[in-house]
């Protein structure tokens, strides 16, 4: 509904304004006193389930608000706030809405799984002072931030053993589209793009990546503290075929050009002789003393990385289009990782250097 400077503000609702130009807004009434439930509307008009149920709820007091303190029935996947880039999402006590605080003068997103829908905000919702971050009590919650442009995007995932790896409107949050220039990063599970992602223990999660601006871009990763030492987290690129140790090395370098797949990354919680993706007929590594040898009979050039088993790259080459690759290593005697990569395909496999 479009409405006009006439019309009245209905306390709970939240409104979307748009300014032509730079000018001061003045609200006349008395500041609200009471307690407030919005019942939500969930009309289908859509075939993405996903794409129905959503309210703009207004906050009808003037501090800020605490999410933890409001009652909700039906509500699918947390609350959501636009920051003026993107949306941040907060679900189950994990999310970039840093402690579920909502600013003053702020509407946010809810998610109606039902026709009978509500969101209770209660007086001792309102809060006039942070609280501690919300992280410090986690466990196994590993943050990724993307970062470039002059923005930052950021995801959660975390293993928690009440979720399933599919969508759960109690912990998950859903991805919402951020503006254009921003970067957007996300995990991807069972048809479904979320900012928070949780589900009992995997070995990989496929993560998404975006946006309109071609560029060089970083991912870092925070809270690998908050797992068990013993578990190895990897990323992995699928358009270069690198493969880093977050736990070394927590900060991701890459290069992006709009038009890109999305599904770019995959997480690996698993040690790195299992990136086996042996999907190239034709190419045969194997070593010959100190040399790595590729025999390949595909005619097609590509990339080589050779890793040691902590995951530290030692070799990045080119690979010949013709019948063998030799490549010495300058390496203690032990066993490495070799990943090829070429435009259809990629093939690893472990080799030991003497």
């Amino acid at each position: 509904m479009n409405l006009t400077i006439a019309n009245s503000l209905a306390v709970g609702t939240g409104y979307s304004v748009r300014m032509d130009v730079p000018q001061t807004a003045l609200f006349a009434g008395s500041l609200n006193a009471n307690q407030v439930t919005f019942n939500m509307s969930n009309l289908n008009t859509s075939a993405n389930a996903d794409r129905a149920g959503w309210n703009l709820v207004g906050n009808p007091f003037s501090s800020a608000l605490d999410w933890n303190q409001m009652s909700t029935s039906g509500v699918v996947g947390g609350v959501y706030v636009w920051n003026g880039l993107g949306y941040v999402s907060y679900n189950g006590g994990v999310g970039a809405l840093t402690g579920g605080i909502i600013p003053s003068v702020n509407g946010f997103f809810v998610k109606a799984g039902t026709s009978t829908s509500s969101v209770t905000i209660p007086l001792a919702a309102r809060v006039h002072s942070n609280i501690p971050f919300y992280k410090e009590s986690f466990t196994n919650l590993l943050s990724l931030k993307a970062e470039g442009n002059n923005y930052i995007d950021e995801t959660f995932v975390n293993f928690n053993d009440a979720a399933t790896a599919s969508f759960d409107g109690e912990f998950d949050a859903y991805k919402l589209q951020n503006s254009a220039n921003v970067p957007a990063l996300y995990s991807m599970t069972d048809g479904h793009v979320l900012s928070i992602n949780a589900l009992p223990q995997q070995d990989v999660i496929d993560l998404g990546f975006k946006c309109g601006v071609n560029g060089t871009y970083t991912i870092t990763s925070e809270g690998m503290e908050s797992f068990d030492a013993t578990t190895p987290i990897w990323l992995e690129d699928l358009k270069t075929g690198a493969t880093q140790n977050l736990r070394t090395n927590p900060v991701y370098s890459f290069n992006y050009a709009t038009g890109e797949a999305e599904n770019r990354f995959k997480l690996h919680f698993k040690s790195a002789n299992g990136f086996q993706n042996n999907n190239l007929s034709g190419i045969n590594i194997y070593s010959v003393l100190r040399t790595v040898v590729i025999s390949n009979t595909t005619n097609l050039a590509g990339e080589v990385w050779i890793f040691d088993m902590a995951g530290r790259e030692l070799v990045h080459t080119s690979m010949s289009s013709q019948n063998e690759t030799r490549i010495p290593v300058n390496a203690a005697v032990g066993t490495y990782m070799v990943k090829v990569v070429t435009s259809t395909g990629v093939a690893s496999n472990k080799v030991f250097i003497r």
